[in-house]
């Protein structure tokens, strides 16, 4: 299946968590990730540094 890019909305309810969470999660974690949407490349990586492996 292709991945396709994704708002960071569509990302935090496919992790599980409200939007405003996974804000919280990114910031702790400090991750920079850039405004727009997101890249399959930058989804697998905000995963990886989260410990989500889905």
């Amino acid at each position: 299946m292709e991945e396709k890019f994704k708002p960071r909305k569509a990302l935090a309810a496919e992790l599980g968590l409200a939007t405003r969470t996974f804000e919280r999660k990114i910031k702790k974690a400090q991750i920079l990730i850039p405004k727009g949407l997101l890249s399959p490349q930058t989804q697998k990586f905000i995963k990886e540094a989260l410990g989500c492996t889905s």
